[in-house]
């Protein structure tokens, strides 16, 4: 089998931990963190899809936002957490083994690549705070 010569990731629930986004939400338990999640993920890309279906495209750090707000609605979440829960999206952790898996990548494939619904601005701030930004090509 030749070898690729270049490995193209999605960024969310691939690269990134999306579930880390929890973390942010000190004041819940684990359970309310994970529904939390759950909901506000399942949310971001239904407003993603029908957007898409409806031709009316919107970025989507404004659709994370919409869809953090709507979470946080109907978990009884103060409006004060949105900036923090916003900061945390733009910050969300790599999964633990991502930095080694990347490393050991690089060396045997020249090209890595994101390919992401997530907008430039959150992609970059995501890869730079887990320190993994210099293994990609293209983002």
């Amino acid at each position: 089998m030749a070898k690729p010569a270049a490995i193209a990731f999605d960024a969310y629930g691939t690269l990134l931990d999306v579930a880390s986004l929890g973390s942010e939400l000190a004041d819940l338990d684990g359970a309310a963190r994970q529904r939390f999640v759950a909901l506000w993920r399942s949310k971001q890309l239904e407003y993603t899809w029908l957007r898409t279906l409806m031709g009316r495209y919107v970025d989507f750090e404004s659709v994370s936002g919409e869809a953090l707000r709507y979470a946080m609605k109907s978990m009884d979440i103060g409006e004060k957490e949105f900036d923090s829960l916003m900061d945390g999206l733009r910050k969300i952790h790599c999964f633990p083994e991502v930095q080694s898996a990347l490393a050991g990548l690089k060396s045997k494939v020249p090209r890595l690549a994101i390919l992401s619904n997530g907008t430039p601005g959150m992609l970059t701030s995501a890869l730079e705070a887990n320190g993994i930004q210099g293994y990609f090509e293209t983002v």
